[in-house]
């Protein structure tokens, strides 16, 4: 049953707004620290003002309620369209810890989860059917310890990551504390509509302070939205879009997948490869200064030169993954913070490879400097016409957690679906280990394995020949 609102007071002596509903949630919003966030200047804070003390049922409204941004409404299409799946479960472990107390551990979960309200963010559809987000703390449950059976205790990861039950009007954060003869164990499955991988950290880093009593970090996110949102109706959107435009024009005018080779394909299992690349930090940095670019930017100009060598198109566009977490208030911050941003090249134009790396980087930069549009998103028709996706990406191992001793255990997951029709990720320090590789991500009903494989392995050769600072053939 959707909650409703029945008595909103601003209160002046403590500088708070103070709401409560029908099923007994009271909610106290700090004026001070939102204004220190969202107004840029004495005008927008004289606003911010004006609308608290006229109608803060309203000021209210703004600051905990808003539009979902087009990435979060694709996660969500592509998570309605394979319902029984874990698709975008991608926020997810299970950790044991040898010698944790399990209810100190547990009073920690719980406080570091109710630190940042975005995991008690709620997805809906509007009379007027736009999907919007929603600040709903009651349905984040409380996290009690579980004593589990030693016949079963392990075989828990094979149980524990499931679908989500529901996907709107519905908590999408899970977390279970167990105590078992081995330790305790913390497993987590957060859904990606509710916060991207940088999240991951930050929420782990306050569990740890949680749980040796340390302050937690400021959450800014909602103020972050509201901001975001402020902004856009100020024309920042309109703008960006403008950008884009003269960028890169209509999205039809470029190659941004290998073709298919079954139409109409069962895309429910999602299929991967991970190749261990041959070179190490060292060499990574050496390429980096030899090419005047980053790893990053060299990983999506790989995929560009992979797509065009495979395909044979020249007009060839990518989909890469900007962390969106620059502004200082973003370093406690959990949410959905990520932006879709496209880098494309026409491969006639370039006469070397470093000229085709600075046109990336170049493009990079643009896209973050106008990061409020989603170009990627437009018209996008979930496997079917999605953009490849190329990025680096830092491997999650848990590090936060070692100032107990603990172990990551691997989840089995009998409920994967792809995500998108093609991915390419570099792994950083996938293992532990410092070093690199290349996994390659698709939906296995849509490409033949052969093909998949070939064009993962050009990539391959692309990169090494980079980190070896020697220059790839561009008509290749």
């Amino acid at each position: 049953m959707m909650r409703t609102l029945i008595f909103c007071s601003y209160h002046e002596d403590s500088q708070t707004v103070e709401l409560l509903y029908t099923d007994g949630t009271l909610i106290d919003i700090d004026c001070l620290a939102v204004e220190d966030e969202a107004a840029r200047n004495m005008y927008e804070r004289s606003e911010l003002d004006y609308l608290l003390n006229r109608d803060p049922a309203g000021y209210a409204d703004l600051i905990l309620n808003g539009d979902v941004e087009a990435y979060l409404r694709n996660v969500t299409d592509y998570q309605l369209f394979e319902p029984e799946s874990t698709m975008w479960s991608t926020m997810h472990f299970l950790a044991r810890f040898e010698d944790a107390d399990a209810d100190r551990l547990c009073d920690a979960v719980n406080r570091a989860l109710r630190q940042h309200p975005a995991l008690s963010t709620a997805f809906f559809f509007d009379k007027e059917r736009k999907l919007k987000q929603q600040y709903r703390p009651e349905l984040l449950p409380e996290v009690t310890v579980e004593d589990v059976d030693p016949e079963t205790e392990d075989a828990l990861a094979d149980t524990l990551l499931r679908p989500f039950d529901r996907l709107l009007n519905a908590c999408l954060c899970k977390a279970r504390v167990f105590r078992g003869r081995k330790g305790c164990y913390l497993f987590m499955d957060v859904h990606h509509v509710v916060m991207d991988g940088g999240s991951m950290c930050i929420l782990l880093a306050d569990i740890m302070n949680a749980y040796f009593g340390r302050p937690l970090q400021k959450d800014y996110y909602f103020a972050m939205l509201a901001e975001a949102e402020k902004r856009s109706e100020e024309g920042e959107y309109e703008r960006d879009c403008a950008y884009f435009r003269e960028c890169y024009g209509e999205m039809s005018d470029w190659c941004n997948n290998l073709e298919p080779d079954h139409e109409n394909a069962n895309i429910d299992q999602g299929h991967s490869r991970i190749y261990r690349l041959s070179f190490d930090a060292q060499q990574v940095h050496e390429a980096e200064e030899y090419w005047g670019v980053t790893l990053s930017v060299m990983a999506v100009a790989a995929g560009l030169m992979a797509l065009s060598g495979f395909t044979g198109e020249k007009h060839v566009i990518v989909n890469w993954i900007f962390n969106n977490r620059l502004a200082p208030e973003a370093a406690g911050s959990v949410g959905m913070l990520i932006r879709n941003m496209p880098a494309a090249a026409r491969m006639e134009e370039f006469t070397s490879v470093r000229e085709l790396l600075h046109s990336v980087k170049d493009q990079v930069a643009g896209a973050i400097a106008h990061c409020s549009y989603d170009l990627m998103a437009e018209k996008l028709r979930a496997y079917l016409n999605d953009s490849m996706e190329v990025n680096l990406q830092l491997g999650f191992g848990g590090e936060e957690l070692n100032e107990l001793k603990h172990e990551m255990i691997e989840l089995k997951d009998d409920y994967s679906a792809a995500g998108a029709r093609l991915e390419l990720e570099l792994l950083e320090n996938e293992y532990g280990d410092g070093g690199f590789d290349s996994e390659l991500e698709y939906a296995e009903g849509l490409f033949d394995r052969e093909k998949i494989i070939a064009f993962h392995d050009l990539y391959i050769l692309i990169m090494e020949t980079l980190m070896r600072k020697q220059a790839p053939d561009l008509n290749a």
